[in-house]
């Protein structure tokens, strides 16, 4: 499995039935029970059944994440089989060639060795990771899917706030035409105001966002917020898109009246001058 050894020896052909019992334990086991001590030669004895005989830890190996992504290292005891067996157990092969050649191997030596065991639940170790990490995969997901709808949402709201402010400049803008602004003029003033408008907003959604991650690489086991470039990439996209907001109302052309309405006054008008 690749798991190293730290300190004493791994199980081997010498721990059999008739021989004392004997485990391995890991690293993070052996630091909580015999913290700066060796555990080698320490004694342990399992709660089932009572009369179970003591074993001797004879080494100490690397720590593995058996209970899942995301947890602690597990508090792990590994004993031969031989001396503590099971109704079912886990069996790992590593071959040379394909999975497939060594699956079929392995198959075939468990037929030719015990003939009553089935096989069943076969699996290779990357799909094994990838069902272990199926629901991490699905926080990623849903956190990327809100995030993406708060984005534009975020965008959505300044473009609506910073489109209505200019609208409600269209008659000061009038007046500076009126009085000899040239356009590009009134739209550099625009364009300056609500960019200082934005940037302040933009400034302390930065902020809040960057205490907001920390907080969540605290709470979220993997997480990672270190990366300036998500931020960056927000904050350029909402800047660009209330300048955008505020380019377009000062450069819509005026919109004409309804030609119902002056096809109505213009009766009007024409029936008051017949009456008179």
């Amino acid at each position: 499995m690749g798991i190293p050894l730290i300190e004493g020896r791994l199980i081997d052909e010498r721990d059999r039935n008739d021989s004392p019992a004997v485990a391995v334990v890991s690293k993070a086991l052996a630091d909580k029970y015999w913290p700066g001590q060796s555990a080698l030669g320490r004694k342990l004895r399992r709660l089932v059944p009572a009369s179970a005989p003591l074993v001797e830890v004879v080494g100490v190996v690397g720590n593995v994440l058996d209970a899942g992504l995301g947890l602690p290292s597990g508090e792990t005891v590994y004993v031969p089989f031989e001396q503590v067996s099971l109704r079912r157990a886990s069996i790992v092969l590593h071959g040379r060639g394909s999975s497939e050649d060594t699956l079929a191997a392995g198959l075939h030596a468990l037929r030719i060795t015990s003939p009553g065991i089935a096989a069943y639940d076969v699996a290779t170790l990357d799909e094994l990771a990838w069902q272990a990490s199926a629901l991490p995969r699905l926080q990623v997901l849903l956190l990327g899917v809100f995030a993406t709808i708060a984005i534009g949402i975020t965008a959505l709201g300044s473009y609506g706030v910073m489109s209505q402010l200019v609208a409600n400049r269209q008659k000061e803008m009038a007046i500076r035409a009126a009085l000899g602004a040239t356009q590009g003029g009134v739209l550099r003033l625009v364009l300056w105001h609500n960019a200082r408008l934005a940037a302040a907003g933009t400034a302390l959604g930065l902020v809040a966002a960057w205490f907001a991650g920390r907080w969540m690489e605290a709470e979220l086991p993997g997480f990672d917020a270190s990366p300036l470039w998500p931020y960056a990439l927000v904050a350029f996209g909402v800047l660009a898109l209330t300048q955008l907001a505020s380019f377009i109302p000062p450069t819509a052309p005026p919109k004409p009246k309804s030609r119902s309405r002056c096809t109505a006054r213009k009766r009007k008008s024409a029936a008051r001058l017949t009456r008179r």
